[in-house]
């Protein structure tokens, strides 16, 4: 899953983190995931995304609750919204995401 563009996103600068010398990915829930991360999930089938906002919904009586955010496209940088149960896998980009700048 070679990410190729990124996406000039308004407010967001795409960096590197130090000590990887190579694209890598691992899973996690969606739940971990911050504004920032490179990510996809199965369902979108590994198209590359960058999340941009993101909420977290408790649902009464269960583990996960609802995420739901919006994330830019990076092969088109179209946008998409989501609303997907907290426990839903997905795999993030470990050796780069996007800063907010202030």
């Amino acid at each position: 899953m070679t990410v190729t563009y990124l996406p000039v996103i308004a407010g967001m600068a795409h960096v590197a983190f130090p000590g990887f010398d190579r694209e890598q990915w691992t899973t996690c829930y969606v739940e971990r995931l911050d504004v920032g991360d490179v990510f996809s999930t199965v369902g979108e089938s590994f198209r590359p995304m960058v999340l941009v906002e993101a909420c977290v919904e408790a649902i009464p009586g269960e583990v996960h609750g609802w995420f739901s955010g919006v994330a830019r496209y990076v092969g088109t940088g179209e946008l998409a919204c989501f609303k997907v149960r907290a426990n839903v896998s997905a795999v993030v980009r470990c050796d780069m995401h996007y800063r907010v700048q202030r």
